[in-house]
């Protein structure tokens, strides 16, 4: 039989050799948990969410105001639905692209300095940014070279949008010399409204950014190789409407 005194001296060693050892078993348990990123923990939330899915009557409509444009045949148009946040690459009149994209977090306007997001067609003007690696800032629509994955900011690509519409999104009167100094203009070239990636990525999907289109990085990507430049983008006049409303 053992003494007191010894029992007494071998306990706390017990214990403390049992709390080593249960906190080794949670430390080896949370480290064969993979990370999760932003980007990761968006989509599983969009897994729970279900997709709303298009409004063909507001496609179609915007695809008979694009036919004023003589669209050819294969030829790939964009329609983007603020209304869902959501970017469609058509062509042949289908849909064969579908991918998150937030407008302004202040709306839909065309005005310069209003930070909304301009409406009605648009062509892509500049393709910016081929071969940059994904998150690259730019700044001025010029790569910096800096890898940005937080906050805000231009990453990855620019895809630079010029207004089709006079008096709408156009305005013949705007030059690079003027367009700061002409109150309430509607030139979107001269706003500086691009599609374009994101830093926080998380924030796709919901209105976000100061007037432009921006897309997950990897979208914004895959989007930049799909279509030319020239091709034609429709930006629906649809207030967005939260999904759980």
């Amino acid at each position: 039989m053992l003494k007191r005194e010894n029992i007494d001296k071998e306990s706390p060693m017990r214990l403390n050799k049992t709390i080593v050892n249960i906190f080794g078993t949670i430390a080896t348990f949370l480290l064969s948990i993979p990370p999760l990123s932003l980007t990761a923990l968006a989509r599983r939330h969009e897994e729970r969410e279900p997709a709303r899915p298009p409004n063909m009557l507001d496609i179609e409509t915007a695809l008979k105001k694009l036919d004023f444009y003589a669209v050819e045949p294969d030829e790939k148009v964009i329609v983007i639905d603020p209304s869902r946040q959501k970017l469609y690459v058509l062509q042949n009149r289908v849909i064969i692209k579908t991918y998150d994209a937030s407008t302004s977090r202040f709306g839909l306007g065309n005005t310069f300095g209003s930070l909304k997001t301009p409406t009605g067609t648009h062509r892509i003007n500049e393709k910016i940014g081929a071969g940059a690696r994904l998150f690259t800032l730019f700044k001025n629509a010029e790569s910096t070279g800096k890898i940005r994955k937080y906050g805000s900011g231009i990453t990855t690509r620019i895809l630079r949008l010029t207004g089709q519409e006079a008096g709408i999104n156009a305005d013949p009167r705007i030059n690079d010399k003027n367009f700061d100094s002409t109150p309430k203009h509607v030139d979107t070239y001269f706003r500086n409204i691009y599609i374009h990636g994101i830093p926080n990525e998380a924030r796709v999907g919901r209105p976000a950014s100061i007037g432009c289109i921006v897309m997950r990085n990897a979208d914004i990507v895959e989007l930049f190789d799909m279509v030319p430049a020239g091709t034609l983008v429709e930006i629906l006049n649809k207030t967005y409407i939260a999904q759980h409303e």
